[in-house]
Parts: structure tokens; sequence; C-alpha cells
């Protein structure tokens, strides 16, 4: 049977377009594709899939040898009616190229928009590292673990998303994010079911149709067989999908999945809704004539629809209303958890997360409705509006209203009590708090009992040195110490604030062992009995490590600070600071220069406060010095890396990365400077706490917030990051013409094969040099060939993973608080934070850009944006299709002019 292949004409003809230019070493390669579609589309027995597969690589190859062919002509012809003729064919295979492209695309949409993708990635990883840090830090763990792994979902999904940038026709990308973006709801829903149960309990049993965990049970089995029926029907359309058959039933099975999930969110949506519905309406009637007289008392006790969205919205006198007139009946044993700033508010706040999440499933079921090639999976705005964006808003509102923050650090409620009916004990067996304040006759109430608050007992150290220098004092400070203590004494009867407390105490102990050393050196100066002597001697000892421990109370560090350690990295910040500056003088890479001569310049004024504090480790002025500084530095520094990592794209070509080579500037510096913000708004907060002996937490978690921003960024900056250097190494890695490189073992991409080519193995990089190079951007050849050159990205890595461990450090750090276990160890400093970026700086002596790219910076800013770095004679768009085994793979690289 012999086959005459048609001309393949577009059936829609643009109004412009790049045209495509393809290098004629393809040709051979091109004719066996072609000759290999045409005897498999002559087969007798062929199925529908190969049938596809064989016409669509016929078709590519076809229209590339037409341009080729073109080309030629172009080449050589002189009359004006021929380059015509020869230019309109070069427009029709170019159209027919990008046609093809368009089928080979899974997403059936254009392009996939960039900004929003980013944007959502960026969300998605944000609140990711949120719920993670609080799965370290609290003890919610059932609503920890269903948010972490939905946030997860979530970030993996936009992930998948981000990576078909360069690769729609990618299946595993497109599978990547329609599995987790179907699965994570579900998840975040389950942490949803379970704090409906706390609710329950908090409220009291008697107002819901359910006992709590039995939300949890059903809806999460919903969930699940959802889920189930979902991932049936998702399997059964992709296998029909990649053989090219209908895909109908699988799609008709999935809408039933996602409607089933929308039904039963429709019950749980019902059950919420009552729920508010009786602790708003079913309370007994206040039996105070006074109380039922109360205007908002006859206001909200009207059982309607605008009482009680003003009660969910906590409106005008909604919170004296519940809590003079409702709070009664509710369970008294979670009346503290009630009386929670933020409690009032949490109705609306899950009645958000759960109408977001339900908007979103009704979209799905639509869009399913409608097929994978209906409107609204054809116009990504909707994704983004109805899907992304609900989701999104659902774990926003769970930043504030996290369980911690709005029900408190002490997880009272947890599965077990709910289970056990811990709810339902009687009030006297709670566990009680401890409660202290100090009596009008200086006495200390503690649990109604009452002990005489002793001036004259002895103030004891906890623990007692081997030995010390002890403590002498003029004896004329004695009087001042008599009226200090006991006006501090005098004041403590009436204080009842905790923390003036404490300073009265400070003041206190530190007069009366003051006054202890006085009064022991005044026996020791006339006392002639040996054991008089030893007890004074003993009495002076304990005084002084007495004043030692108050000492040590006051230390802003809470530690003694590393002498040789923290000069050390002084003359090493030092070093790297003035090198910097120098290069700033003799180099022209100013935004590199600027960066990095920034943000050494301030870890080395971090560093010059550490060692000030040395001889006064109480001084706010060093402390600030030093933390702000050291915070600061690195985001200066990384701002550098991005420009570099912007010249690498540009000087391998723009094809090779995911973003253009300028936004990875502007969208990191952007979420470093918003991350700075966040961290100096919480830094500012928690300093005016401390200063005032308030709550830091607040403060603290807002400084938390803003590092999780930032390592959030850093994430997906690593991500984009490897992304390029698989790119650069394997994208052109099999080539049909080439077969000393498409048999050569570094061509496959693999774990092995990256870190050769990222550590420069010799082998590697004859290979590079010999077969990568051509596809490389030729105007920039003699940068690629200087001989620091190709230890650039190992060098980029190490700089950026040592900067990203000690961003990671910095959130654990200060989830522990400022009196935790890594902040109070200063090892952990200097390895996780100064070290980190030691390393780095020292990185980038022998890297520095004058080096590695020359004297000459040609590569600059205005380069970069004005597309200067696009040689004529590659803007172009380069087509290869190759066929083996019956089954297609296509790899293509484009410039845009």
């Amino acid at each position: 049977m012999s086959l005459t292949l048609p001309s393949w004409s577009p059936t829609t003809t643009a109004t412009s377009t790049t045209l495509t230019s393809i290098a004629t070493d393809y040709v051979p390669a091109l004719q066996s594709s072609l000759s290999a579609a045409i005897n498999t589309l002559t087969e007798t027995k062929l199925n529908r899939r190969d049938f596809i597969v064989a016409s669509r690589v016929a078709r590519g190859a076809q229209a590339s040898l037409a341009v080729i062919s073109a080309e030629e002509v172009l080449a050589t012809a002189t009359a004006d009616s021929v380059k015509a003729q020869a230019t309109q064919a070069i427009w029709d295979a170019t159209e027919n190229l990008n046609a093809l492209f368009w089928e080979m695309n899974v997403y059936d949409i254009h392009r996939l928009s960039r900004p929003a993708n980013i944007i959502f990635l960026a969300i998605f990883s944000i609140t990711f590292l949120y719920t993670v840090l609080m799965l370290i830090k609290s003890r919610y763990h059932w609503f920890n673990v269903a948010f972490t792994c939905g946030t997860a979902l979530e970030f993996l999904g936009f992930l998948g998303r981000v990576l078909s940038f360069g690769d729609m026709a990618n299946v595993d990308y497109f599978l990547l994010q329609l599995v987790c973006l179907t699965l994570a709801p579900a998840f975040l829903m389950g942490g949803i079911y379970f704090l409906f149960g706390q609710l329950v309990v908090i409220h009291g049993r008697q107002f819901s149709w359910l006992k709590p965990l039995h939300y949890s049970y059903i809806f999460i089995g919903c969930d699940v067989l959802s889920l189930v029926i979902q991932a049936a029907g998702g399997g059964q359309a992709s296998i029909a999908s990649q053989n090219y058959q209908n895909a109908k039933p699988g799609t008709n099975t999935m809408i039933a999945g996602i409607a089933f999930q929308v039904f039963a969110m429709s019950f749980f949506l019902i059950f919420w809704f009552i729920f508010w519905y009786k602790v708003y309406f079913n309370a007994e009637t206040p039996s105070n004539e006074e109380e039922k007289n109360l205007g908002y008392t006859q206001q909200y006790q009207k059982k309607s629809f605008i009482n009680y969205i003003k009660l969910m919205f906590n409106g005008k006198n909604a919170d004296q209303y519940k809590r003079n007139v409702l709070e009664k009946n509710y369970n008294e044993k979670y009346a503290s958890i009630r009386s929670r700033p933020l409690y009032n508010y949490y109705a609306l706040a899950i009645s958000v997360a759960v109408i977001t999440i339900y908007i979103r499933c009704v979209y799905r079921v639509v869009e399913l409705a409608q097929g994978f090639s209906g409107y609204l999976i054809t116009h990504e705005a909707y994704v983004m509006t109805l899907d992304a964006a609900m989701i999104a808003i659902a774990v926003i509102v769970f930043m504030p209203f996290h369980p911690q923050i709005v029900m408190g650090s002490s997880n009272v409620i947890k599965l077990k009590s709910i289970s056990n009916n811990h709810d339902e004990q009687d009030i006297e067996d709670e566990t009680s708090y401890t409660v202290q304040r100090v009596g009008e006759d200086g006495e200390v109430v503690e649990n109604g009992t009452q002990r005489k608050f002793d001036s004259d007992s002895t103030w004891s150290p906890s623990t007692i040195p081997t030995s010390t220098t002890l403590s002498s004092i003029n004896p004329t400070n004695a009087p001042a110490l008599v009226e200090s203590f006991s006006s501090a004494l005098e004041r403590a009867f009436t204080e009842t604030d905790y923390f003036n407390l404490l300073s009265l105490s400070q003041v206190a102990r530190g007069a009366q062992a003051s006054m202890t050393v006085i009064s022991a050196e005044q026996v020791l100066a006339t006392a002639t009995n040996t054991a008089v002597q030893a007890s004074a001697s003993e009495a002076i000892f304990e005084a002084t490590v007495n004043l030692k421990a108050l000492e040590f109370e006051k230390n802003l560090f809470n530690l003694v600070l590393n002498r040789p350690a923290n000069i050390i990295y002084l003359i090493v910040y030092f070093v790297i600071f003035i090198y910097i500056a120098l290069m700033l003088i003799k180099s022209r890479y100013w935004w590199y220069n600027v960066t990095f001569f920034c943000g050494y310049g301030l870890e080395f004024i971090g560093f010059l406060g550490r060692v000030l504090a040395f001889s006064d480790d109480t001084n706010m002025q060093f402390y600030l010095m030093q933390i702000i500084c050291l915070t600061i530095a690195p985001a200066f520094i990384m701002a550098g890396i991005y420009f570099l990592f912007a010249q690498l794209v540009v000087i391998h070509g723009r094809q090779y990365s995911v973003l253009k080579p300028m936004w990875y500037s502007y969208f990191f510096i952007a979420t470093d400077v918003l991350s700075l913000l966040i961290q100096a708004g919480g830094g500012a907060s928690a300093s005016v706490a401390s200063s005032h002996h308030e709550d830091t937490t607040p403060g603290t978690n807002t400084m938390i917030a803003g590092i999780v921003v930032q390592v959030s960024a850093m994430t997906v900056f690593l991500v984009f990051w490897f992304e390029f250097l698989n790119r650069i190494y394997f994208k052109n890695g099999k080539v049909a013409d080439d077969s000393e490189k498409s048999n050569s073992p570094y061509s496959k991409r693999s774990f092995a094969n990256a870190f050769r080519f990222l550590f420069n193995v010799k082998a590697v990089r004859e290979y590079r040099h010999e077969h990568l190079e051509k596809n490389y951007n030729p105007k920039f050849a003699s940068i690629r060939q200087r001989k620091l050159f190709d230890w650039m990205p190992l060098a980029m890595t190490v700089a950026v993973v040592v900067i990203y461990i000690r961003c990671v450090y910095r959130v654990v750090e200060l989830a522990q608080g400022f009196h935790g276990f890594l902040i109070e160890h200063e090892v952990f400093l200097m390895v996780l934070d100064a070290l980190m970026i030691a390393i780095a700086g020292l990185i980038f002596i022998p890297f520095h850009p004058v080096w590695i790219f020359g004297k000459e910076n040609i590569v600059k800013l205005a380069t970069i944006k004005k597309n200067q770095d696009e040689h004529k004679k590659e803007d172009e768009e380069s087509f290869e299709i190759v066929a083996e085994h019956g089954s297609e793979s296509q790899e293509e690289s484009s410039r845009e002019k």
C-alpha cells in the first residue's frame, strides 16, 4: 500500500507571527522521522493513538523540511516573486508548527498566566511554611496535620503549573497540578470538621444535632469516598485520553465524585449554621428584670436573619449581649477560651473558609460538566478566581485565626478529651491555675491560702558555683539600699501587675544581697573567731552569686557572649567588606557590588555590636545594633544573587529560564522588602512590649511571619534555579544526527549527571564545550569560555543553599521564642547563621563577576531590559521532533523578539 502525504495547510492564518528558522543539520533526522511516520501510517492494523502520534510526527517533520527548503531558496534567489513565495511557505509552515504545538498543549489554553500562578505559588508556600511552623510549635495536631497536608498539596499543584511554563505538553507537570489541587480541599475540610467538634464542646453539646466527633467521622468519610470516585474517574479518563479515545465516561465519573463532595458539604453547612442559630437564640431568657430591659437584650432576643448576621459579625453591642446574657448558658469549663479577644470572630472566620471552599467545589462541578475543552477550563481566569483565590482565602483566614491564637497555646480540647466526654465533668475536676497576688497586709494569697511575706528571709541561689570573685560594697550605700528595699516592699503590697512585681522583686533582691555583703564585711572587719569569719565569708559568697544571677537576668542576650567566635567573625566580615569596597571602586558591576557592599557592611556592623556588648550586655543600643543588622543583611546579599541569576540566564539564553531575567529581581526583591517590613514591625512591637514588661508573643509571631515570607520566597527561587540548571544541562541532551552525543551517558537526565555538571568533572566539561555550547547564546560565547565560568553554577548553588539554611534556622529559632534553646546557645548562631553567611561571602571573593564575566560588564541592566542580548540571527523559533518506537517526544526552544 502506497501513501502520498498531502500538503498540510493551516486552517486559520494569523495576522502576524515570528517566522521559524531551522538549521539544515536537522534534515537527516527530520527525513528519518517523516519516513518512519509514513511507514507507521501505512500499516493495516493501526490503533487510533498510534495513528494520531504518527500523523503529528509526519506533519511536524514535513513543516520543518518545508522551512529548511524555503530558507535555501531565499539564500540563493534573486527574483522578488521567488523570495515572496519562499517567505509565504515559511509563514505557512510556522503557522502549522504553532498549531501542532497547540494540539500537544495539555492545558488547552494558549499559555498559563505567569504572574497569577507565581503569586499563588508564593501564597501557598507561605501558608504551607506557616502551618509547618505551627505543627512544630502548637499542640493542635489534628488541625495542623490536616492543614499542612492541604497547603502542601496546593503548593505542589501550583509548582506543577509554574514548571509547565516551559513545557505545556508535559503530562507529568499537568498531572502533578491536577491531582494535588483536586485532593487539597478535602484535607483542609478535614481540619475544619474537627474544629467544629471543638466548638461544640466549648459551647455545650446540647446545641449540636450530632455528637462532636461524628462531624469528623461522617464528613471525612464522605470526602474519602468522593476522592475515590474522582480518582477512578480520573484514571479512566486519563487512559482514554492517552489512547485518544472518548474520555466522557471517566469525566462523568469524576463529576459524580465532586458532586457527591458538594452534596456532603451542603449538609455540613446546614449543620454548621443551625449550630450557631441554637447558640445565639436557644439560650435561656434572662430572669433578672434589669437584664431583660437592657436595649441590646431586647434587640438580640428577636430571632431574625439580621440579628443572626449581627451576632456572627460581632456587631454593635453583640459582644455585651454574648458576655452578659448568653455566656451563662454555655459550658462553664471553657469560659476562659470564650473570653479570648478573637473568639467572638471565630464563627465568622470559619464560615468564610467553608463558604469559599464550597464555592470552589461547585465551580469544579460546573467546570467538569463542560468537559476538558469547555469554556471554564480553557479560560484560566476562572481557575484563578473560583478555585485558587477561594482556597487561598480559606487558608489565609486561618493564619490570624489559627486555633492556638484563638483558643490558647494549650490544647485542652483534644481528641481523647472529646471522645471520653471530659468536657461534661464537674467544674471542680478541672486543672486549676495558681493565682498569686499581694494582699493589703503584705500577705501573698495563693489558691485561697495565705502565707506571710517574710522580708528577712534569706534569698539563696539555686546553684552554687565552685568559685567566684567576692563582691565588696561601700558601707556609705547602706541608707540608699535600705530605702530602696523598703520602697520596693511597700509598692509590692499594692501592686497587681505581674511585670511590675517582677521589677520590684529584682530591686528588693539586689538591695537585700547588697546589704548582706555590707553587713558581712563589717563582721569580718571586727571578728576574731574563725567560725564567725567563715560564716561571714560564706554569706558574702552567696550574696555575690545572687547579684551575678540578678545581673544575668538583665542580660539582653540571655547568654555569655563567646569572645573568640565573635571576634573571628568580625574580622572575616571586615575582610569581605573591604574586598567588596575595593571592587566597588575597581569594577563596573554596580548592582552586584552595591548590594553585597550593603549586605556585608551590615554583617560587619552587626558583629561589631556583639563585640561592643562584651563590656555591657545590658546595653539596648548594642543589642539592637546587632539584631537589626544581622536580620536585614541576607536580603541585600540575595538581591545581588538574583541579578547574577538574570545575567546567567542571558548568557546561556532566555529559553532556559522559567521567567524573564529581570523578573527574578523584581519579584524576589519585592518579597524580601515585604519580609523586612513585617520583621521590622514585629521587632518594634516586641521591643516596645519588652520595655514595658508586657507579652512579646504578638511581636515575635509577626517577626516569624516575616522570616517565613523570606523562606517561602527563597524556596520558590531555589525551584527556579534548579529548573534553570536542569534546562541548560539536559534540555538539548538528545539530538538524532549527533550519534556521539546521543549515546553519551551525560545526555541522560539523572541526579548523578546533574552533580557531575555541577562539580564540573573533566569528562562533563569536554561534553559541555563540544556538544551543549552550540545551543547557548553565541553572543556571549567568550564569557562561557573563561576558566572559572563552568564553576559558577556550583558557587551560586552553595551560596543560595547556605543562606537558605540560615533563614530556616532563624524561623525555628524565633518559633522557640527569645528564651528558646537555640537562641540561648550561641553555638547555633555561630554555625547556622554567621558561618553560613560567611561561606556565601567567601565564595564570591574568587567568584566575583569581574573574574567570571570579565572586566567589562557587557550584561548590564539596560542590556537585559532592552533585550539587547538577543542576536539577530537568533530571532527565531526552532522546532525538533523525533519519533521513537511509535511514540513522540518533542523539545522546543524559543526566543521571542
